[in-house]
């Protein structure tokens, strides 16, 4: 594993992180006494959490690697050097900062996950709350979680809004007490079928792309379903979100869905429309009594800023 700044590393049930820490080096070691030593440090106090311990080397005398066993907690900072003899360093090759050991969550669904909130609320950014941008590189969550700038995932979001999942995830650090980490793969205006890789939806591939990258994770936020309140889609919501659900479990392990049930709708002339949107909402309630792993909350209590997207503060 590459580590970068900012990286959230999922904790096991154990509450540690085991992985191997691999980089590579420019040029061989000049000489057979030399080493690469690594350690792990506690930012807040500079303790030294894994002291300096020797690392393994390829055939090809540049590359190399250790195993290391990090608690959950942080943030760390984790240090590569090359060692040679007794003494400590003679050349530091490698530092990486602001490296938490937690939770993960993949945050899923359409607009109103993605961001659309456009009014004004308080929800800052917090370290120890952190994200995996479209770009590919982490760093601290903040509004707009949406970013399409130099994005290299398919289906970007220019998002200016806010998102649920950062007010989500900080809470969560504050309850747990450890780093959180977000995966935004939320787009706006998409059907339940584009994330179900049973119906090769486009979105679902671009997600798991992500997933590739990141690593292991606790589970997922969905908050979806605008686009299927149609007399087709919405019948079989319930049917085709319980097939999603055993294709996400058959390629990712099972997972705990957290679903945000569908929110009101308001300014639409069709009347056919309210049916529509009740018959999802009971469809995900059905799914959270039903399917193992599924959790819901409801959301019809909470404040729009235009006809389907929440505001800010909701």
């Amino acid at each position: 594993m590459l580590l970068h700044d900012f990286q959230i590393i999922q904790r096991d049930s154990d509450g540690y992180a085991r992985f191997a820490w691999e980089g590579k080096l420019d040029e061989p070691l000049k000489d057979a006494s030399h080493h690469i030593v690594v350690r792990v440090v506690r930012e807040d106090d500079n303790l030294c959490l894994i002291p300096w311990t020797i690392c393994k080397m390829a055939s090809d005398t540049l590359s190399w690697s250790i195993e290391l066993t990090v608690p959950e907690g942080g943030l760390y900072r984790f240090e590569a050097s090359i060692q040679q003899g007794d003494a400590l360093w003679i050349d530091k090759i490698e530092c990486v900062y602001h490296i938490g050991v937690g939770d993960i969550y993949v945050t899923v669904g359409q607009s109103n996950m993605t961001g659309y909130g456009r009014d004004s609320a308080y929800d800052p950014p917090c370290l120890g709350v952190h994200m995996f941008r479209n770009c590919g590189e982490w760093s601290i969550a903040a509004h707009p979680l949406a970013d399409a700038l130099g994005g290299i995932y398919g289906y970007p979001e220019n998002g200016t809004g806010t998102s649920p999942a950062l007010s989500f995830a900080r809470r969560l650090h504050d309850r747990l007490g450890v780093p959180i980490g977000i995966i935004p793969t939320a787009v706006g205006g998409t059907y339940l079928s584009e994330w179900s890789p049973a119906e090769e939806g486009g979105c679902f591939y671009e997600m798991e792309k992500r997933l590739l990258k990141t690593g292991a994770f606790k589970g997922f936020i969905w908050l979806q379903g605008c686009n299927d309140c149609n007399e087709e889609d919405a019948s079989s919501y319930f049917e085709c979100f319980s097939n999603m659900v055993s294709s996400w479990n058959e390629r990712f392990g099972a997972h705990p869905i957290l679903t945000v049930q569908l929110n009101r709708s308001m300014g639409h002339l069709d009347p056919s429309n309210d049916r529509y949107w009740g018959m999802i909402r009971d469809a995900q309630r059905r799914a959270a009594l039903e399917i193992d792993g599924v959790y819901v909350v409801p959301s019809m209590d909470l404040p729009t800023t235009d006809g389907i997207h929440n505001s800010s503060g909701a």
